[in-house]
């Protein structure tokens, strides 16, 4: 969305990991991706590794290289033609 709202509602599970669970993820090395998947009518939220990154969580190591990405949400949009995947795939 254009006022970030998303974004930052993503950007808050980085936060909340380091808070809540005792993580070191460097927030200044993720940015929020939105990303349109037709196939499967939905859209992706993101948190993309904008460089190599090294990072524990509750003492336990993790490594993401630049361009990885967390996948965080999906949010599916419903209409006529998705409506026939989703029959389909049933």
């Amino acid at each position: 969305d254009a006022q970030g709202v998303t974004a930052a509602f993503n950007r808050n599970l980085l936060e909340r990991i380091n808070r809540e669970l005792g993580g070191t993820i460097p927030l200044d090395a993720f940015r929020h991706r939105a990303i349109w998947n037709d196939d499967r009518a939905r859209i992706e939220m993101h948190l993309e590794a904008t460089r190599d990154v090294a990072f524990t969580i509750e003492r336990h190591p993790f490594e993401m290289a630049a361009g990885e990405t967390i996948h965080t949400e999906n949010s599916h949009k419903y209409g006529p033609r998705d409506a026939r995947i989703l029959l389909r795939a049933g």
